[in-house]
Protein backbone atom coordinates (compact mmCIF):
# COMPACT_ATOMS: atom_id res chain seq x y z
CA UNK A 1 0.00 0.00 0.00
CA UNK A 2 2.71 2.49 0.99
CA UNK A 3 4.81 1.54 -2.03
CA UNK A 4 1.89 2.01 -4.43
CA UNK A 5 1.10 5.42 -2.98
CA UNK A 6 4.79 6.38 -3.17
CA UNK A 7 4.94 5.49 -6.86
CA UNK A 8 1.83 7.59 -7.46
CA UNK A 9 3.43 10.54 -5.70
CA UNK A 10 6.56 10.10 -7.81
CA UNK A 11 4.46 10.25 -10.99
CA UNK A 12 2.87 13.50 -9.79
CA UNK A 13 6.29 14.89 -8.90
CA UNK A 14 7.66 13.98 -12.35
CA UNK A 15 4.68 15.58 -14.09
CA UNK A 16 5.10 18.71 -12.01
CA UNK A 17 8.79 18.90 -12.92
CA UNK A 18 7.93 18.70 -16.63
CA UNK A 19 5.23 21.34 -16.23
CA UNK A 20 7.58 23.69 -14.38
CA UNK A 21 9.97 23.58 -17.33
CA UNK A 22 7.31 24.10 -20.03
CA UNK A 23 4.80 26.60 -18.69
CA UNK A 24 5.34 30.26 -19.52
CA UNK A 25 3.39 31.87 -16.69
CA UNK A 26 5.51 32.55 -13.60
CA UNK A 27 2.49 31.88 -11.40
CA UNK A 28 1.88 28.50 -13.02
CA UNK A 29 5.58 27.69 -12.70
CA UNK A 30 5.52 28.49 -8.97
CA UNK A 31 2.47 26.31 -8.53
CA UNK A 32 4.14 23.42 -10.36
CA UNK A 33 7.26 23.77 -8.20
CA UNK A 34 5.15 23.72 -5.02
CA UNK A 35 3.39 20.56 -6.20
CA UNK A 36 6.77 19.07 -7.10
CA UNK A 37 8.13 19.76 -3.61
CA UNK A 38 5.08 18.39 -1.82
CA UNK A 39 4.75 15.30 -4.03
CA UNK A 40 8.47 14.60 -3.82
CA UNK A 41 8.45 14.86 -0.02
CA UNK A 42 5.41 12.57 0.23
CA UNK A 43 7.06 10.05 -2.09
CA UNK A 44 10.25 9.99 -0.01
CA UNK A 45 8.28 9.54 3.20
CA UNK A 46 6.17 6.72 1.79
CA UNK A 47 9.19 4.96 0.29
CA UNK A 48 10.90 5.11 3.67
CA UNK A 49 7.76 3.75 5.34
CA UNK A 50 7.57 0.93 2.81
CA UNK A 51 11.20 0.06 3.47
CA UNK A 52 10.70 0.04 7.23
CA UNK A 53 7.65 -2.22 6.90
CA UNK A 54 9.71 -4.67 4.85
CA UNK A 55 12.66 -4.79 7.21
CA UNK A 56 13.33 -8.44 8.16
CA UNK A 57 14.37 -7.42 11.66
CA UNK A 58 14.84 -4.35 13.79
CA UNK A 59 16.57 -3.32 17.01
CA UNK A 60 14.88 -1.36 19.78
CA UNK A 61 17.04 0.45 22.35
CA UNK A 62 15.78 1.31 25.82
CA UNK A 63 17.88 3.24 28.32
CA UNK A 64 18.15 1.70 31.79
CA UNK A 65 19.60 4.84 33.37
CA UNK A 66 16.67 7.24 33.05
CA UNK A 67 17.50 8.69 29.64
CA UNK A 68 15.82 7.46 26.48
CA UNK A 69 18.29 7.27 23.59
CA UNK A 70 16.90 6.90 20.11
CA UNK A 71 19.93 4.83 19.24
CA UNK A 72 23.13 3.46 20.70
CA UNK A 73 25.25 6.07 18.92
CA UNK A 74 25.47 9.86 18.69
CA UNK A 75 26.78 12.08 15.85
CA UNK A 76 30.51 12.77 15.95
CA UNK A 77 32.29 15.52 14.01
CA UNK A 78 35.47 13.48 13.45
CA UNK A 79 34.17 9.94 13.07
CA UNK A 80 30.62 10.38 11.82
CA UNK A 81 29.17 8.57 14.82
CA UNK A 82 30.33 7.29 18.20
CA UNK A 83 28.90 5.35 21.12
CA UNK A 84 26.68 7.30 23.52
CA UNK A 85 28.90 7.90 26.59
CA UNK A 86 27.94 6.82 30.09
CA UNK A 87 24.91 4.77 29.06
CA UNK A 88 23.36 1.47 30.03
CA UNK A 89 21.10 0.34 27.22
CA UNK A 90 18.87 -2.66 26.67
CA UNK A 91 18.94 -3.83 23.04
CA UNK A 92 16.17 -6.07 21.73
CA UNK A 93 16.37 -7.37 18.18
CA UNK A 94 13.31 -9.08 16.77
CA UNK A 95 11.70 -10.18 13.54
CA UNK A 96 8.45 -11.84 12.48
CA UNK A 97 9.56 -15.06 14.17
CA UNK A 98 10.13 -13.40 17.53
CA UNK A 99 13.02 -12.10 19.63
CA UNK A 100 16.50 -12.69 18.21
CA UNK A 101 18.40 -11.33 21.20
CA UNK A 102 17.68 -9.31 24.33
CA UNK A 103 20.86 -7.99 25.97
CA UNK A 104 22.29 -5.04 27.90
CA UNK A 105 25.16 -2.87 26.67
CA UNK A 106 27.09 -0.79 29.22
CA UNK A 107 29.04 2.16 27.83
CA UNK A 108 31.49 3.96 30.11
CA UNK A 109 32.02 7.69 30.46
CA UNK A 110 34.93 7.29 28.02
CA UNK A 111 32.52 6.19 25.28
CA UNK A 112 33.73 2.58 25.23
CA UNK A 113 31.95 -0.64 26.14
CA UNK A 114 32.80 -1.61 29.68
CA UNK A 115 35.26 -4.51 29.89
CA UNK A 116 36.54 -6.06 33.14
CA UNK A 117 40.25 -6.20 33.89
CA UNK A 118 43.09 -4.65 35.87
CA UNK A 119 43.86 -1.01 34.90
CA UNK A 120 47.40 -1.59 36.14
CA UNK A 121 47.89 -4.72 34.04
CA UNK A 122 49.43 -5.08 30.58
CA UNK A 123 47.27 -3.17 28.06
CA UNK A 124 45.32 -4.97 25.35
CA UNK A 125 43.27 -2.83 22.96
CA UNK A 126 40.60 -4.13 20.60
CA UNK A 127 39.55 -2.20 17.49
CA UNK A 128 36.78 -3.11 15.09
CA UNK A 129 33.06 -3.10 14.40
CA UNK A 130 30.03 -4.93 15.82
CA UNK A 131 31.91 -8.25 15.91
CA UNK A 132 34.35 -6.74 18.40
CA UNK A 133 31.86 -4.51 20.18
CA UNK A 134 29.80 -7.64 20.81
CA UNK A 135 26.45 -7.01 19.16
CA UNK A 136 23.82 -9.37 20.48
CA UNK A 137 25.77 -10.51 23.56
CA UNK A 138 26.07 -9.25 27.14
CA UNK A 139 28.93 -7.22 28.55
CA UNK A 140 30.72 -10.31 29.88
CA UNK A 141 30.45 -12.28 26.61
CA UNK A 142 32.22 -10.02 24.10
CA UNK A 143 35.54 -11.10 22.62
CA UNK A 144 37.51 -8.52 24.70
CA UNK A 145 35.66 -9.58 27.85
CA UNK A 146 36.35 -13.26 27.20
CA UNK A 147 40.05 -12.52 26.57
CA UNK A 148 40.15 -10.66 29.88
CA UNK A 149 38.46 -13.59 31.65
CA UNK A 150 40.91 -16.11 30.14
CA UNK A 151 43.75 -13.94 31.41
CA UNK A 152 42.17 -14.12 34.89
CA UNK A 153 41.46 -10.39 34.84
CA UNK A 154 45.16 -9.54 35.06
CA UNK A 155 45.27 -7.45 31.84
CA UNK A 156 43.89 -4.00 31.10
CA UNK A 157 41.57 -4.88 28.21
CA UNK A 158 39.98 -1.99 26.29
CA UNK A 159 37.14 -2.38 23.76
CA UNK A 160 37.32 0.57 21.35
CA UNK A 161 34.99 -1.03 18.80
CA UNK A 162 31.82 0.61 17.50
CA UNK A 163 29.18 -1.30 15.57
CA UNK A 164 29.03 -0.30 11.91
CA UNK A 165 32.45 1.34 11.89
CA UNK A 166 35.53 0.54 9.83
CA UNK A 167 39.28 1.13 9.77
CA UNK A 168 38.76 4.66 8.45
CA UNK A 169 37.24 5.59 11.82
CA UNK A 170 40.07 3.79 13.61
CA UNK A 171 42.68 5.74 11.66
CA UNK A 172 40.98 9.10 12.19
CA UNK A 173 40.66 8.45 15.93
CA UNK A 174 44.39 7.70 16.08
CA UNK A 175 45.36 10.71 13.96
CA UNK A 176 43.30 13.11 16.08
CA UNK A 177 44.60 11.72 19.37
CA UNK A 178 41.21 10.39 20.44
CA UNK A 179 42.42 6.80 20.73
CA UNK A 180 45.76 6.91 22.53
CA UNK A 181 47.68 3.64 22.45
CA UNK A 182 49.54 2.84 25.69
CA UNK A 183 53.21 1.94 25.15
CA UNK A 184 53.64 -1.81 24.90
CA UNK A 185 49.96 -2.44 24.17
CA UNK A 186 48.80 -5.45 22.18
CA UNK A 187 46.33 -4.03 19.65
CA UNK A 188 43.94 -6.34 17.83
CA UNK A 189 41.80 -5.26 14.88
CA UNK A 190 39.07 -7.68 13.78
CA UNK A 191 38.73 -7.25 10.02
CA UNK A 192 35.78 -8.24 7.85
CA UNK A 193 35.65 -8.19 4.07
CA UNK A 194 32.69 -5.80 4.35
CA UNK A 195 35.04 -3.15 5.74
CA UNK A 196 36.17 -2.44 2.18
CA UNK A 197 32.66 -1.21 1.40
CA UNK A 198 32.69 0.93 4.52
CA UNK A 199 35.90 2.80 3.76
CA UNK A 200 34.51 3.39 0.25
CA UNK A 201 31.43 5.13 1.70
CA UNK A 202 29.02 2.50 0.37
CA UNK A 203 26.98 1.88 3.51
CA UNK A 204 23.66 3.52 4.40
CA UNK A 205 24.57 4.28 8.00
CA UNK A 206 27.95 6.00 7.58
CA UNK A 207 27.59 9.18 5.51
CA UNK A 208 29.60 11.56 7.69
CA UNK A 209 32.55 9.31 8.52
CA UNK A 210 36.10 10.23 7.48
CA UNK A 211 37.04 9.82 3.84
CA UNK A 212 40.55 8.83 2.82
CA UNK A 213 41.98 8.96 -0.68
CA UNK A 214 45.01 7.15 -2.04
CA UNK A 215 47.96 9.53 -2.04
CA UNK A 216 51.37 8.40 -3.28
CA UNK A 217 52.20 5.23 -1.38
CA UNK A 218 49.70 5.94 1.40
CA UNK A 219 46.38 7.66 2.05
CA UNK A 220 45.30 11.12 3.20
CA UNK A 221 42.18 12.38 4.94
CA UNK A 222 40.07 14.65 2.70
CA UNK A 223 36.96 15.29 4.82
CA UNK A 224 33.62 13.49 5.27
CA UNK A 225 32.52 10.59 3.09
CA UNK A 226 29.57 12.49 1.62
CA UNK A 227 28.35 16.07 1.47
CA UNK A 228 25.51 16.97 3.91
CA UNK A 229 23.01 17.73 1.13
CA UNK A 230 23.16 14.26 -0.41
CA UNK A 231 23.14 12.25 2.82
CA UNK A 232 19.35 11.91 3.29
CA UNK A 233 18.84 10.73 -0.30
CA UNK A 234 21.73 8.27 -0.05
CA UNK A 235 20.37 6.76 3.14
CA UNK A 236 16.92 6.36 1.65
CA UNK A 237 18.28 4.87 -1.57
CA UNK A 238 20.47 2.42 0.35
CA UNK A 239 17.57 1.38 2.56
CA UNK A 240 15.33 0.78 -0.45
CA UNK A 241 18.02 -1.28 -2.17
CA UNK A 242 18.61 -3.36 0.96
CA UNK A 243 14.90 -4.12 1.23
CA UNK A 244 14.60 -5.06 -2.45
CA UNK A 245 12.34 -2.13 -3.36
CA UNK A 246 14.94 -0.69 -5.77
CA UNK A 247 17.53 -2.63 -7.80
CA UNK A 248 21.08 -2.92 -6.49
CA UNK A 249 22.52 -0.86 -9.36
CA UNK A 250 20.70 2.23 -8.02
CA UNK A 251 23.10 2.39 -5.07
CA UNK A 252 26.03 0.19 -5.99
CA UNK A 253 27.28 -2.09 -3.23
CA UNK A 254 30.03 -3.68 -5.31
CA UNK A 255 33.65 -2.69 -4.65
CA UNK A 256 36.51 -2.45 -7.12
CA UNK A 257 40.27 -2.93 -6.99
CA UNK A 258 40.93 0.73 -6.13
CA UNK A 259 38.64 0.46 -3.11
CA UNK A 260 40.28 -2.75 -1.94
CA UNK A 261 43.68 -1.09 -2.22
CA UNK A 262 42.42 1.88 -0.21
CA UNK A 263 41.28 -0.48 2.54
CA UNK A 264 44.69 -2.19 2.64
CA UNK A 265 46.50 1.15 2.83
CA UNK A 266 44.24 2.46 5.60
CA UNK A 267 44.86 -0.64 7.72
CA UNK A 268 48.60 -0.34 7.05
CA UNK A 269 48.46 3.28 8.26
CA UNK A 270 46.63 2.19 11.41
CA UNK A 271 49.46 -0.31 12.00
CA UNK A 272 52.02 2.48 11.52
CA UNK A 273 50.22 4.69 14.07
CA UNK A 274 50.12 1.85 16.61
CA UNK A 275 53.79 1.02 16.13
CA UNK A 276 54.77 4.69 16.42
CA UNK A 277 53.04 4.73 19.82
CA UNK A 278 55.03 1.69 20.93
CA UNK A 279 52.25 -0.86 20.44
CA UNK A 280 52.10 -4.25 18.71
CA UNK A 281 49.45 -4.44 15.98
CA UNK A 282 47.69 -7.64 14.86
CA UNK A 283 44.87 -8.13 12.36
CA UNK A 284 42.37 -10.87 13.15
CA UNK A 285 40.81 -11.49 9.73
CA UNK A 286 37.52 -13.32 9.22
CA UNK A 287 38.60 -14.98 5.99
CA UNK A 288 35.20 -16.38 5.02
CA UNK A 289 35.64 -16.08 1.24
CA UNK A 290 38.45 -16.21 -1.32
CA UNK A 291 38.25 -12.42 -1.57
CA UNK A 292 38.72 -12.09 2.20
CA UNK A 293 41.67 -14.50 2.12
CA UNK A 294 43.25 -12.44 -0.68
CA UNK A 295 42.90 -9.24 1.38
CA UNK A 296 44.44 -10.96 4.41
CA UNK A 297 47.35 -12.02 2.22
CA UNK A 298 47.87 -8.46 0.96
CA UNK A 299 48.03 -7.17 4.53
CA UNK A 300 50.55 -9.85 5.46
CA UNK A 301 52.61 -8.95 2.37
CA UNK A 302 52.89 -5.41 3.76
CA UNK A 303 54.53 -6.76 6.89
CA UNK A 304 51.46 -6.80 9.16
CA UNK A 305 50.87 -9.65 11.57
CA UNK A 306 47.67 -11.36 10.44
CA UNK A 307 45.82 -14.08 12.34
CA UNK A 308 43.24 -15.72 10.09
CA UNK A 309 40.16 -16.98 11.89
CA UNK A 310 40.28 -20.13 9.74
CA UNK A 311 43.70 -20.82 11.28
CA UNK A 312 42.77 -19.78 14.81
CA UNK A 313 39.76 -22.11 14.74
CA UNK A 314 40.77 -24.89 12.35
CA UNK A 315 38.04 -27.33 11.44
CA UNK A 316 35.39 -25.43 13.42
CA UNK A 317 31.99 -25.12 11.72
CA UNK A 318 31.17 -21.55 12.65
CA UNK A 319 27.66 -21.68 11.21
CA UNK A 320 25.99 -23.02 14.38
CA UNK A 321 28.01 -20.50 16.42
CA UNK A 322 26.35 -17.48 14.83
CA UNK A 323 23.29 -15.96 16.53
CA UNK A 324 20.24 -17.51 14.80
CA UNK A 325 18.58 -15.14 12.28
CA UNK A 326 21.49 -12.77 12.72
CA UNK A 327 25.09 -12.46 11.47
CA UNK A 328 27.03 -11.99 14.72
CA UNK A 329 28.98 -14.47 16.86
CA UNK A 330 27.41 -16.16 19.85
CA UNK A 331 29.10 -16.03 23.29
CA UNK A 332 30.53 -19.48 22.59
CA UNK A 333 32.21 -18.35 19.39
CA UNK A 334 33.63 -15.27 21.12
CA UNK A 335 35.00 -17.54 23.86
CA UNK A 336 36.58 -19.99 21.43
CA UNK A 337 38.27 -17.16 19.56
CA UNK A 338 39.43 -15.64 22.85
CA UNK A 339 41.02 -18.96 23.85
CA UNK A 340 42.84 -19.10 20.50
CA UNK A 341 44.14 -15.54 20.89
CA UNK A 342 45.32 -16.11 24.46
CA UNK A 343 47.13 -19.24 23.27
CA UNK A 344 48.99 -17.03 20.78
CA UNK A 345 49.88 -14.14 23.09
CA UNK A 346 50.54 -16.14 26.26
CA UNK A 347 48.97 -16.17 29.71
CA UNK A 348 50.39 -12.75 30.64
CA UNK A 349 48.87 -11.00 27.62
CA UNK A 350 52.24 -9.72 26.44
Amino acid sequence: MALTAALGALVIAAASAVAARRVRSSRARRTALVVLGVAGSVALYLLAAAAVLRQPSSVRYTALDGAEPGSLTVPDADLGFALRPDARVRAVRSDDAGVIYDVVYTIGADGMRVTPGDPAGPPIVFLGCSYTFGEGVGDDATLPARVSARLAGRAHVVNRAVGGSGPHQMLRALETGRAPIPPGARVFYQALGDHVRRVAGKTPWDDAGPRYEVDGSGVRWVGPLHAPLVRPLRRLAALLVRQGILPTRVFGYEVDEDERERFVRIVARVADEVRAAGGHFTVVFWDDSPQDAELAGRLAARGLEVFRVSELLPGVDRGPLIIPRDTHPTPELHDRLAAALVARIGPTGG
